[in-house]
């Protein structure tokens, strides 16, 4: 019967950040620092409400609008805004038409809607995604009814990219596989790749007719706007075919709102409009339409030009406080005499020490310092009161080992 099958089901495991962050909760001791979640935290440790958000939300209260449906595909000022973010003003593609922009609920429902697209509309089987990669990449695609494998990523020996061993496994992956790159600030080493590298990966993503998905979260953390969109602007004007989500989450702390959106690049303006009418499609059987209040926030601060140049000062700001911290920790590496640089070779929010799931343990049993087994701390956790503590804990992990 029903109710037997449903009595005898098994709870699902923990999420394994939820259930660190709870431990830290928990934790009684005033020098605890939590280096788990994945947002920015401005020097306060806090999520900041940045000024240019507010400036917008007052103006749109100002209107009075109401919170009625958006069109399935979403609100297209801010699709448009966002495409120029991405892609800059003069891009071929957004000139010429070729490409279809959908807003996206964040950038996890982008990249589960570009799964599902690859999928079901163009046949794709086979995904890969990097190794290590952030752990809903994995869990979105499965979902999506995609074979999935990892591609070689990180060399935790090295510490660096393995450039050989991922351009090895792409060419080993079946033709036309859906490959998901992370453009900027790789979630969790922090490594990235090359201007040269990138143009290998698209010459074997050309070679062997996959279909790349550019995941581009942290636009503005790793070297700047401009500077991180720089693998999006290669593919595009490559002529490929490819898929790009967006999340704006980080850039402008609306976490919450679910804002992002998913561009499908294509060969001319005629199949990009086909190719917009499949994504409604898939958007009014997944979630109908798209939520409102974060995508008019963005839309008016993208579209107004004095607070763009605010909020374009504000992202910076974050990724030079960000930088800083790096540089604190290997400073107060340098003074407890080990060498924490790691920090200093990897871009955005999140970095890898190293550290084993027993010494990430450790960290947090006997120092009150909270990162995830794998080793990946948020870099955006740390403030300045904290890093001596911090370095003093890794030192002490280091010099046990």
């Amino acid at each position: 019967m029903l109710k037997d099958t449903i009595a005898a089901l098994k709870a699902a495991p923990a999420d394994p950040i939820i259930g660190i962050s709870e431990r830290f909760q928990k934790d009684p001791r005033k020098e605890k620092v939590n280096l788990t979640v994945g947002n920015y935290l401005g020097p306060d440790g806090k999520i900041p409400l940045q000024a240019t958000v507010q400036e917008a939300q007052r103006r749109l209260l100002e209107q009075r609008t109401v919170h009625s449906y958006l069109p399935i595909e979403g609100l297209k000022g801010f699709c448009d805004a966002v495409d120029v973010l991405s892609f800059g003003s003069e891009s071929e593609v957004l000139l010429s038409g070729r490409s279809a922009t959908c807003q996206a609920v964040g950038g996890t429902g982008a990249l589960y809607l570009g799964g599902v697209f690859a999928k079901e509309t163009l046949g794709i089987s086979h995904a890969a995604v990097p190794d290590p990669t952030w752990g809903n990449h994995i869990a979105l695609f499965k979902k999506g009814g995609l074979e999935l494998s990892q591609y070689a990523y990180y060399d935790r020996t090295s510490g660096c990219v393995n450039v050989e061993g991922l351009l090895e496994d792409l060419r080993r992956l079946p033709e036309r596989s859906l490959v998901l790159l992370q453009v900027c600030c790789h979630n969790p080493t922090g490594m990235d790749l090359t201007h040269e590298d990138w143009r290998q990966v698209l010459e074997v993503v050309r070679e062997k007719d996959h279909l790349a998905f550019l995941d581009m979260a942290y636009q503005g953390f790793a070297q700047g706007l401009q500077e991180d969109a720089w693998p999006v602007r290669l593919f595009a004007d490559a002529g490929v075919d490819f898929l790009l989500s967006v999340s704006l989450s980080k850039g402008f702390s609306i976490y919450g709102e679910r804002t992002g959106t998913l561009t499908v690049v294509v060969q001319s303006e005629a199949e990009a409009q086909v190719v917009h009418t499949l994504l409604r499609r898939h958007i009014r059987a997944l979630y109908s339409n798209p939520p409102r209040w974060g995508a008019m926030v963005a839309e008016l601060i993208l579209n107004d030009e004095e607070l763009k140049k605010a909020w374009e000062q504000e992202v910076e700001e974050m990724r030079l406080r960000v930088r800083t911290m790096r540089e604190g920790l290997d400073r107060e590496g340098k003074k407890q005499g080990v060498s924490l640089d790691f920090a200093l070779k990897q871009n955005g929010i999140f970095s890898f020490t190293g550290f084993t799931p027993q010494e990430m343990e450790r960290l947090r049993t006997e120092f009150g310092v909270y990162g995830i087994d794998s080793g990946r701390i948020a870099m955006a956790g740390l403030t300045e009161p904290v890093l001596a503590h911090v370095a003093g804990a890794f030192a002490a992990v280091l010099k046990a080992r």
